[in-house]
């Protein structure tokens, strides 16, 4: 899989980040929560996919995290954001 086909979800991270923020100002901060669980879900999945070609098939962070320091070799998550 290549960068192009796997971009979609950095973009989608960062839609959900901005509505996060959005919600945030609103003090609707259950729905800004959930954007932000769904941004940092896709970041991860992108990372990894990044390193790996594909991404886990899982939507729990835990584990994403967990798959991410796997596939960086347990480098500091600050050193593999873009």
């Amino acid at each position: 899989m290549s960068l192009k086909d796997i971009e979609f979800l950095k973009e989608k991270s960062r839609k959900f980040y901005a509505t996060a923020l959005y919600l945030f100002e609103k003090r609707d901060y259950d729905l800004c929560a959930f954007n932000l669980e769904q941004a940092c879900q896709l970041l991860l999945k992108y990372l990894i996919a990044k390193r790996i070609g594909e991404w886990t098939k899982t939507n729990y962070l835990e584990q994403l995290i967990r798959t991410l320091s796997d596939v960086y070799e347990n480098q500091e998550i600050y050193q593999i954001l873009p």
